[in-house]
């Protein structure tokens, strides 16, 4: 038993993280190896002419996407 090993190993997922885009690259998401966001980043394009049901659609896109990555194996 090493009672490092759970610290190292939380250390190792937050160092670990995933992006995606949504909506063409109009919004980017980040999220660490616990799955919690550490990024969004929307374009000002992302605003023009659209509305605030789209807008929060392209960010769960974004979001859900990094998360999926990061639960992929390798």
């Amino acid at each position: 038993f090493r009672p490092d090993a759970g610290l190292r190993s939380h250390v190792d997922l937050s160092r670990t993280s995933a992006g995606a885009t949504a909506g063409g690259g109009l919004v980017r998401g980040r999220v660490d190896g616990h799955g919690t966001r550490r990024a969004l980043e929307i374009a000002p394009a992302a605003f023009d002419g659209r509305d605030a049901d789209l807008l929060a659609d392209l960010v769960m896109s974004a979001v859900t996407e990094a998360q999926r990555r990061l639960a992929e194996p390798g």
